[in-house]
């Protein structure tokens, strides 16, 4: 009988705290943008939204702050946590996506790490997509750098405005 309460106990406050944490799966979740992003879904009058924002401008994390007192907000972030797999029976404030992840009540140093990381990743994606495809380089090259035409020694050629000597 005791096992059996333990394992009741367990389960119940691992039920709790389900949600709370960053979740590594989406549940094959849409990001909302194509850029790393961050909304904040809350409610004005709830305290740990509101210092979860403070907190965010303070650490210059832009962010898009959604009121789920608004209908359509809140099926929005409804129907974005029924996909990533949590419930919409009861869950605390502020729920936040970022970039297709979703936390419950996250602290200001979790939702800028991991916003920052995407960032990064990006970043680092964006060169090497450059690196693998030397065209798409060449590409980008000629239309910051297109071709013009130059004088040198009296004749006239078309080369790279920046290799121009004129």
């Amino acid at each position: 009988m005791k096992t059996l309460l333990m394992i009741a106990a367990v389960g119940f406050i691992g039920y709790g705290l389900w949600g709370k944490f960053d979740l590594s799966e989406n549940g094959g979740l849409e990001p909302l943008h194509a850029s790393s992003y961050v909304v904040v879904y809350g409610r004005d009058t709830c305290g740990i939204t509101q210092r979860l924002l403070l907190d965010l401008d303070r650490s210059n994390i832009p962010y898009e702050y959604k009121r789920v007192d608004d209908a359509q907000v809140s099926n929005e972030l409804h129907s974005r946590m029924e996909t990533a797999g949590l419930s919409t029976r009861r869950y605390n404030l502020p729920v936040v996506d970022v970039n297709a992840s979703l936390s419950i009540r996250p602290n200001a140093n979790a939702v800028a790490d991991q916003y920052q990381q995407f960032a990064s990743a990006s970043k680092t994606r964006e060169v090497d997509e450059r690196r693998a495809d030397p065209g798409a380089v060449a590409a980008t090259q000629h239309l910051a750098d297109p071709l013009v035409e130059c004088m040198i020694d009296g004749n006239r050629t078309f080369m790279l405005r920046s290799q121009c000597p004129n």
